[in-house]
């Protein structure tokens, strides 16, 4: 039998055309088809597949914890993570308790922090006692850069933005 040239062979395939270019729709909507028909394939074969698994582990359990002695070795664990947690338990009622009677007993403090009025706050940051009493009462303060890098102090009262100007002093 005489073999027929590569050129004859892509020649005959295209006049039978297997290489005939498809549009994107006929491509797209192919690839839409397929994500469907894969989808519906897994959602049908998924209970069964749930099925073989739930027979699958039954016969591991029943193989592994209950003929092999499985379930001493869990009683033996779960005994030994009581004995962790009742040790976690004392030292942490010790450490209370140990608190308590060093702390809990008598107020070591015994110097009270002077009241800072808002003449010292504002002669420390150098804004003066009205700027400091609009940061006080205010809900949020926003600090950010200008547009010259210097700092912008803003105090939001009654959703609105009030500037703070650094300039002002006491």
């Amino acid at each position: 039998m005489k073999r027929k040239s590569l050129t004859r062979r892509y020649r005959d395939s295209e006049r039978r055309q297997y290489f005939k270019p498809e549009s994107d729709t006929i491509v797209t909507l192919e690839v839409i088809i397929t994500i469907i028909f894969w989808g519906l394939w897994a959602y049908l074969i998924a209970p069964l597949l749930s099925v073989g698994l739930w027979l699958a582990g039954i016969y591991l359990f029943k193989d592994r914890i209950l003929s092999m002695g499985g379930y001493e070795a869990f009683i033996n664990q779960a005994v030994n993570y009581g004995y962790v947690i009742l040790l976690m338990g004392i030292v942490l009622f010790s450490w209370v308790v140990w608190n308590q009677q060093r702390y809990g007993k008598r107020n070591q403090r015994t110097v009270i922090p002077e009241h800072v009025s808002s003449y010292d706050t504002g002669h420390i940051t150098g804004l003066n006692e009205q700027s400091i009493e609009v940061l006080k009462t205010s809900r949020n303060i926003i600090i950010h850069y200008g547009e010259d890098s210097q700092p912008v102090i803003e105090a939001v009262m009654d959703d609105q933005l009030t500037p703070i100007d650094p300039e002002q002093t006491n």
